[in-house]
């Protein structure tokens, strides 16, 4: 006599923090209608779930199944790695999933400085010597 799991719950998501050991964090995003206005609305939420071979890495799109509590939090364990991503490579994580460091922010919020080679121009009062005559 075989006997088969029952078949259990399953999310589809995107692993963004794989910090702790045998754990992974799983952003797990999904689209509805707004029941009065129409419009589809975005909602995003995390999951814990029990990694026991660390195999999942962040920017992995991944499925979760739902089991026994495990800990306060984690209800869920990973099902498969759906797809691998290297961080950095041609598939590129949402921006929300990547973590940045502070340098890199700063990099890309600042302005970019340009060098005046141009002299001013001989009527501004750049060009006087700033003394009156």
């Amino acid at each position: 006599m075989t006997t088969t799991r029952n078949s259990r719950r399953s999310l589809n998501g995107v692993v963004s923090a794989n910090g702790t050991d045998k754990t992974i964090t799983v952003v797990v995003e999904r689209t509805y209608k707004h029941p009065r206005y129409g419009k589809f609305v975005r909602r995003k939420k995390k999951y814990l779930a029990h990694d026991e071979k660390n195999e999942a890495s962040v920017g992995d799109k991944v499925e979760i199944v739902a089991t026994r509590p495990l800990s306060k939090r984690k209800r869920w364990r990973l099902g498969q790695v759906l797809r691998q991503t290297v961080f950095g490579a041609d598939a590129p994580v949402a921006a929300e999933m990547a973590e940045k460091t502070a340098l890199e922010t700063l990099e890309v919020t600042a302005p970019k400085r340009t060098q005046e080679t141009a002299e001013p121009a001989p009527d501004s009062p750049e060009a006087s010597d700033g003394g009156e005559s």
